[in-house]
């Protein structure tokens, strides 16, 4: 909620702009999960007022099952990212039915007030076709729960839609997030002044109201951590993969990597209110004021320049998704040269010793070669090269952790996981590992140079 409520500071004055910074943090936060069976059960049910309705107002017969199949096609985008990009169409009027749920319920409950509900993971009971904040993450959730319903049901949620597929999850992606986040940061770096004013003037307001957490720093150190760390691998979240490709239809191994990805921008755009015009003429007086300003445009560039690695990052991702690669980066200098890399993007890797790689995340290797530039590496730079990602499976199977090598691995011949807190696969590669990676590069991928 913290990013929410900084992004009403930034974009409003007053309690109103506040708390619906609050509302779209809620918003941009609802996705993403599967549907849960008693949502499924309801429309099945309740299908035939929709039906009843559509008819009245088009002036030929609806079916119910046309019903079903509508509501069902609307209800999965409402809940799911990966559904709202892949097929990406909007049934307004399904769209309302859905929201006057509590209306309709005709499933049995025990209060009435909990018409509309299901109960959730959690034990609570959770209004239908809304997802709380935690859930944009988890695109397997229930997908255990309705797959099993689907195969039991003559495949009544496949058979709908996938069908109804139209884009493709990458390029939708891009289109709808990428240059937004570069056109947002171009503003922030364009305008520093007056998104500092809004930003301490409004969360000034918000701490007036009691609506946000209780200091200025406290609150931009948790929304700037939010959005940094927001791209972080899913991959981990504990589901069976095997029940979100059977929903899907397709081996999702590659795709459900694009949410993590994505979210990194979304977060960005919450945080500082994209689609609404960032506040201008604020007028306030004082020395701390004017401290709190100084402070804020010190921030606001800082977040600038991190917001276009960030954004960089999830084009570079998304670029390697559609392709089914992985970018391979290295930051070294003179002393430490492991890469040579000619004019027509031959990689050459010379050595045997530990090659230490990171493996996606072009965010990572930007910090690492300013933490190199900083202690003065001679000839400190970036150098990448491109695989497919199936290699980087193959490495994540085996690698181990640098504090089982003496247990596990006391001859090290596996790959280690190197650095894991500061981003997801990266490993050092043993000899064997080197020579296999030998053999995977694509060929010509190789690039010098920081950009």
């Amino acid at each position: 909620m913290g990013i929410g409520v900084l992004a009403g500071a930034t974009i409003g004055g007053n309690k109103a702009a506040i708390q619906q910074g609050a509302l779209d943090s809620f918003n941009v936060e609802k996705y993403n999960r599967q549907l849960h069976p008693d949502e499924v059960k309801w429309i099945q049910e309740n299908a035939k007022h929709f039906a009843k309705e559509e008819s009245e107002r088009l002036g030929y017969p609806v079916t119910e099952q046309e019903a079903i199949q509508r509501l069902l096609v609307q209800a999965a985008q409402e809940i799911d990212f990966i559904w709202s990009k892949k097929i990406g169409s909007t049934d307004y009027r399904a769209q309302s039915f859905l929201k006057s749920a509590t209306a309709y319920s005709e499933i049995p409950t025990l209060y009435s007030d909990n018409r509309g509900t299901f109960i959730n993971a959690n034990g609570k009971h959770q209004v239908m076709f809304t997802a709380d904040k935690n859930e944009y993450v988890s695109t397997g959730k229930y997908a255990k729960e309705l797959a099993k319903f689907d195969k039991a049901n003559n495949a009544i949620i496949t058979k709908t839609l996938q069908p109804e597929v139209k884009n493709n999850l990458y390029v939708k992606s891009l289109q709808d997030g990428v240059n937004t986040v570069i056109n947002t940061v171009n503003y922030m770096g364009n305008h520093p002044d007056k998104v500092a004013k809004s930003i301490v003037f409004n969360t000034m307001n918000c701490l007036t109201e009691d609506l946000c957490i209780s200091t200025v720093g406290n609150t931009l150190k948790e929304s700037v951590g939010s959005v940094w760390q927001s791209g972080k691998d899913i991959g981990g979240i504990h589901y069976n993969l095997k029940d979100v490709s059977y929903l899907y239809g397709k081996d999702m191994r590659a795709e459900i990597d694009t949410i993590a990805a994505v979210r990194g921008g979304t977060a960005l755009l919450e945080l500082i209110g994209v689609g609404k015009t960032v506040g201008t003429g604020v007028k306030v007086v004082g020395t701390s004021a004017d401290l709190g300003i100084n402070l804020a445009k010190e921030s606001a560039k800082n977040m600038a320049s991190k917001a276009i690695v960030q954004a960089d990052d999830t084009y570079s991702r998304l670029k390697d998704l559609s392709k089914g690669e992985v970018t391979v980066y290295r930051v070294e200098g003179i002393p430490n040269q492991r890469l040579i890399i000619d004019d027509k993007g031959n990689v050459n890797i010379t050595g045997n010793t530990t090659l230490y790689l990171n493996f996606g995340s072009k965010k990572r290797a930007v910090e690492y070669l300013q933490q190199k530039r900083d202690k003065e590496l001679p000839g400190a730079e970036i150098k990448r090269f491109a695989v497919l990602r199936e290699f980087r499976k193959d490495i994540a199977d085996i690698a181990i952790s640098e504090k089982d090598i003496k247990s596990k691995d006391p001859t090290k011949v596996k790959p280690v996981i190197a650095d894991p807190t500061k981003a997801n696969y990266q490993y050092g590669l043993r000899k064997d590992q080197i020579e296999l990676l030998k053999s995977k590069i694509i060929e010509g991928s190789g690039k010098n140079g920081n950009k």
